[in-house]
């Protein structure tokens, strides 16, 4: 039975550039902070790294744990095509990591680099300068990316705004699919990020799974461009989920700003309030205006 593989082993084997570490990728080289240690990012059951294999610079994530439906997930992504998903490779048991007693071959998943900062990075950046107008804009295109979402045969499930990549052009895309859901993908043992979700969401793994997560970031993001000098709370946003639903003073002040600034977000807003169910209903309908207004 395959055992727990530590994220320093993991970040060891990268570290080492040996080719003897994998049976098809070859050598693998980190992408370095000016420490000259490699750059990652750490999961719940992994690490994502910024590497280059061939000369070509990719992300690569390797599973701490085997990598349950992955090799679904990637060959789903790879057949429909989404301009909006980067098209995976699974790999199972290719990366040699040291653990007590041996050697563990860890599942990875390659993805091509998706150019840009993060959505939460951006978020952050204008808020802090005041700029209004590029949080309007962030506020428009994420609409976009809402409506292609629930257009789409297919649900992110752990949408928030660190697995959105904002490229150089202002166009999002997503990353981390390991939560990925479609009527033939088998079922997820994911859950979403709890700041993110709606307490009832649960296991729930269907085509509302996004609802949430899409209406909390539009009505925050609109909320921005309006007040960039709003405060952001613990999840880079300006509420979370349970202060919506409990009606917590800086929910109110967002939902009274947003019902006399843009009228169109007055469903949204309540629709977070509403503490009986994740899945919201007409979300399309709420998101079009969206598309088009000037925040």
């Amino acid at each position: 039975m395959l055992k727990h593989i530590s994220g320093i082993s993991i970040i060891g084997t990268i570290n080492s550039e040996s080719s003897r570490n994998t049976k098809n990728l070859g050598r693998i080289r980190p992408v370095r902070t000016p420490e000259g240690q490699p750059k990652f990012c750490a999961g719940r059951k992994g690490l994502l790294l910024d590497v280059v294999i061939d000369n070509n610079h990719c992300a690569l994530k390797c599973y701490s744990e085997p990598a349950k439906r992955t090799a679904e997930v990637c060959e789903y992504v790879c057949n429909i095509g989404s301009d909006r998903l980067p098209r995976p490779t699974f790999y199972p048991q290719e990366l040699a990591v040291p653990v007590q007693g041996g050697v563990e071959w860890a599942d990875v998943s390659l993805y091509p680099w998706v150019e840009g900062r993060t959505l939460d990075f951006e978020i952050r950046r204008h808020a802090h300068n005041g700029n209004a107008e590029m949080l309007g804009r962030l506020a428009t295109e994420f609409a976009s990316l809402a409506l292609d979402i629930l257009n789409s045969p297919w649900r992110h499930g752990d949408l928030k705004p660190e697995n959105i990549i904002v490229g150089p052009d202002g166009r999002m895309a997503l990353v981390d699919l390991d939560a990925l859901w479609a009527e033939s993908l088998p079922v997820s043992e994911e859950v979403g990020t709890p700041e993110f979700v709606h307490p009832l969401r649960g296991a729930a793994y269907d085509s509302h799974i996004d609802d949430y997560s899409i209406a909390l970031i539009a009505t925050n993001l609109c909320a921005l461009a309006l007040h960039p000098d709003l405060p952001l709370a613990s999840n880079g946003l300006l509420f979370t989920p349970t202060e919506a639903i409990e009606g917590g003073e800086v929910f109110g002040r967002v939902a009274h700003l947003l019902a006399s600034k843009v009228p169109a977000m007055e469903p949204l807003c309540a629709a977070l309030a509403d503490p009986h169910s994740h899945c919201i209903a007409n979300l399309k309908d709420m998101l079009t205006p969206l598309c088009t207004a000037h925040i």
